[in-house]
């Protein structure tokens, strides 16, 4: 065996530890009944914090949507990548922070476009059909609460809403968001998402029985 190789080998096992996932399922319910699942996976690198988050939905309605944020080097989540697929076809979009702007490209059925919308330094990429991604705000949380943008990025369209964090101790966190987004997420001790209450649109993702 070369020694190129053998060296290889032998650093494989610390590779593949320094990298790792935790994934974990939910069902979503609008009014108490199921409309869909859902899908949060963390990426870890060295014990430290999640480098993308990736969600997972499906509604019982037939409509499919895949996303991942990514941190960027300066360790903020400013790239977000999203396929939708519903009967009208499959819509593909990307979304990244340059500076004071967000460049998102979306390629669809009606075509290709590409827009540029106003940044800031507390801005959180969102989808309406993916409620999962606050948890990407919920990162920016803080005691005293934290003031956030949410942009939205296939339809254009901004919410503004604070971000508090609550500890709980042992159970974890809670982060309460109020302003044009009001819901509340809570996090186990580990930092992955445990439930997911949007009461104004009467949504909760809460977990699948195991």
């Amino acid at each position: 065996m070369s020694r190129p190789l053998l060296l290889c080998l032998l650093t494989l096992p610390a590779a593949l530890a320094a990298q790792e996932r935790s994934t974990s399922a939910y069902v979503v319910t609008q009014d108490g009944r199921e409309v869909g699942k859902a899908r949060l996976t963390l990426e870890t690198s060295d014990g430290g914090p999640p480098g993308r988050v990736k969600l997972e939905a499906s509604t019982l309605a037939g409509r499919r949507v895949d996303a991942m944020a990514s941190r960027s080097a300066d360790g903020r989540f400013d790239t977000l990548q999203m396929e939708v697929e519903d009967s009208a076809g499959t819509e593909l979009v990307r979304a990244g922070q340059r500076g004071a702007r967000i460049i998102v490209t979306s390629t669809g059925p009606s075509g290709r476009r590409t827009r540029e919308l106003p940044a800031g330094d507390f801005v959180v990429l969102l989808d309406e059909a993916l409620p999962g991604l606050l948890y990407i705000a919920a990162e920016l949380a803080s005691p005293s609460g934290q003031a956030l943008t949410g942009l939205y990025v296939r339809t254009g369209r901004r919410a503004s809403f604070t971000a508090t964090r609550r500890d709980m101790g042992s159970r974890g966190s809670a982060v309460d968001f109020r302003g044009d987004v009001t819901a509340q997420l809570l996090l186990d001790p580990r930092g992955q998402m445990l439930r997911l209450d949007l009461p104004n649109d009467r949504i909760a993702l809460s977990p699948l029985p195991r």
